[in-house]
């Protein structure tokens, strides 16, 4: 049986300004639950949600979208909020039927579910909660 495709992803952390915070993340959200990174081995990594508009843009454009959308540490700064709880409503009205995952460090309840995010993942709980999105996902 031939090995399943891994999945397109595109992970915006403004924390990701170094090669080792991209190892130290890969490792930590998805590289313990599989054995090796090879799930986000066709994952894009961008450094700041200003890059979102220009990248969504091209995805839009060429209507080629990602299977997967990864928002990292958002609701650290409250203004980083409002922007993630538009850029979801972005992608639901621009026909993106992917998974939006958001890795929330904060203790307050968002509701990202109910705003349109496929999951919602802590520091607390994030090996539980990744093995559920993988096996949801047929990994």
């Amino acid at each position: 049986m031939p090995e399943k495709k891994f999945p397109r992803i595109l992970v915006f952390d403004e924390h990701l300004d170094d090669f080792k915070r991209r190892e130290l993340y890969l490792y930590m959200v998805f590289g313990q639950e599989t054995g090796d990174d090879k799930f986000l081995q066709n994952a894009e990594f961008f450094n700041s949600l200003s890059d979102y508009q220009k990248v969504i843009a091209e995805f839009r454009e060429k209507r080629k979208w990602p299977q997967i959308i990864i928002f990292d540490d958002c609701a650290r700064q409250g203004n980083n909020i409002e922007l993630i709880k538009k850029y979801i409503a972005d992608l639901r009205n621009s026909g993106f039927g992917g998974v939006i995952i958001i890795k929330d460090e904060s203790p307050i309840d968002h509701n990202w579910l109910f705003l349109g995010a496929n999951y919602e993942i802590s520091p607390q709980t994030i090996s539980d909660d990744v093995k559920k999105i993988l096996k949801d996902l047929g990994y």
